[in-house]
């Protein structure tokens, strides 16, 4: 695909692996928002966890209203506006082709606290896809529920 592969942990963590193929280009995984329980009006918080150097783990909203995706702020509360559709979770190279051998803990809350990272409870889901500067790619689990992809 673009050179990384992503695995689910026993412990229910994201391990990505290899070398994304060209700069800005890694893996995504879309979730529509009903499917995650939420609506316009929640709060939320984001946490990336630990990233690796020369990568980043982005969580963004796709707002059909407005017809824009917008990156959300980590670690601050951040309250669903009106129109969004759909969550995107995006571990991305940034610049230069570097390789990855690391484990993540993105998790996505109701409220605005971050808390501990625990094991989700759903490991299972598949999907996962190739993200190339905006190109399309597959769909997936929850943010918060890390799937395997490659």
């Amino acid at each position: 695909m673009n050179g990384l592969t992503v695995t689910v942990t026993d412990l229910g963590e994201l391990h990505v692996s290899g070398t994304a193929g060209k700069p800005w280009s890694g893996v995504r995984w879309d979730q529509k928002l009903t499917d995650l329980g939420l609506k316009p009006g929640d709060t939320v918080i984001y946490s990336p966890g630990t990233i690796p150097d020369g990568y980043d783990v982005y969580l963004s909203v796709w707002n059909d209203t407005t017809q824009k995706s917008e990156a959300m702020p980590k670690g601050t509360a951040y309250v669903i506006p009106d129109g969004v559709t759909l969550f995107q979770l995006r571990v991305q190279m940034n610049g230069v082709s570097k390789p990855i051998d690391a484990t993540l803990r993105p998790q996505l809350e109701l409220d605005d606290t971050v808390s501990d990272w625990e094991r989700p409870d759903v490991t299972d889901a598949s999907g996962g896809g190739s993200w190339d500067s905006g190109l399309a790619a597959n769909l997936w689990p929850l943010p918060t529920l890390p799937a395997s992809s490659n």
